[in-house]
């Protein structure tokens, strides 16, 4: 699966770009995480703080308006 470049002040990681994705995909932060890489144990709470990050939180919002509109 071949992921967005998403461009933003400050670049994503390719774990943050795959979470991103992941939250657009299926709306589960959690799973997003899991889905990235990020810790089995720790999924909800590395969601909640990448989340709370204002360069993913913007990407989040950026992939959801582009998927709404370019299917």
């Amino acid at each position: 699966m071949k992921y967005a470049t998403i461009s933003s002040p400050r670049k994503l990681t390719t774990k943050q770009q795959k979470f991103v994705e992941g939250v657009v995909q299926h709306g589960n932060g959690a799973k997003a995480a899991r889905d990235a890489g990020y810790s089995e144990n720790a999924a909800r709470v590395s969601a909640s703080k990448l989340l709370t990050k204002a360069n993913i939180s913007e990407a989040v919002e950026r992939r959801k308006r582009q998927a709404c509109c370019y299917p």
